[in-house]
């Protein structure tokens, strides 16, 4: 099969069938279907104890750390834009009545805020990272890592602008009752003094069209990475 970085990968497929009796009637077939799915696991675990999925995400970082450190693309006035706003909201942010929230690690200070003006809460967090300033950023800026994916992701898909700007879509599954929902956001960083900057926009792009029974959702992260920090704005 297609290697996923530098880490080799097989498909395997497993048939079994289980015969306790069941088909005479002397074990009930609920007990006979519980055995088959048993046997069936072992697949499951067979990947568990297969998982790369660190060496996997450090492998593109690494990558990332390498094309952000000889990274010279000019920026084009729309993605200056785009920075030059995010900013401001995170500048915005500080000037706010905050409420403190307690974290499940008190590793991490987080706040939240409400402007009358805006319809949107603003949430604030800080914390101190054991990496350098260009694996904080690769690891925000990769939104197919791995570590990052969640049981309600239906599909994320990711398309490389350049090498500071991208385009991430996110289609996330949810209740029957409601329709599913997908975030469609250009990511742009930026070194800035000593550190980086990267902002999400909400965006919208002919390669995801709205309509149909995804109902398109926004959301607006901004990353400011320091030598010794990385704080978030979402």
């Amino acid at each position: 099969m297609q290697q996923a970085g530098n880490t080799r990968q097989t498909r395997a497929t497993y048939s079994c069938q289980v015969d306790l009796g069941g088909r005479r009637g002397a074990i009930p077939k609920v007990f006979v279907n519980r055995g088959a799915v048993g046997q069936l696991a072992s697949l499951s675990t067979m990947r568990k104890r297969f998982d790369m999925s660190l060496e996997i995400d450090g492998s593109a970082r690494a990558r990332s750390v390498a094309m952000i450190a000889g990274h010279e693309q000019a920026y084009s006035e729309a993605e200056n834009q785009i920075l030059s706003e995010g900013e401001k909201h995170f500048k915005d942010f500080e000037e706010m009545k905050a409420k403190s929230l307690k974290m499940v690690s008190p590793l991490a200070t987080s706040k939240i805020a409400y402007d009358k003006k805006d319809d949107h809460a603003w949430g604030w967090t800080t914390t101190t990272v054991r990496a350098g300033r260009e694996e904080v950023l690769a690891w925000a800026y990769d939104a197919q890592s791995r570590a990052t994916r969640r049981e309600d992701d239906i599909e994320k898909s990711v398309t490389q602008v350049n090498g500071h700007n991208v385009l991430v879509c996110v289609e996330k599954g949810t209740p029957k009752i409601v329709s599913d929902l997908d975030f469609l956001g250009r990511m742009v960083w930026k070194k800035e003094g000593e550190g980086f900057v990267l902002v999400t926009e909400p965006t919208e792009s002919d390669l995801w069209p709205t309509g149909g029974d995804v109902v398109h959702g926004k959301c607006k992260p901004i990353y400011v990475c320091t030598a010794c920090a990385v704080r978030s704005v979402v």
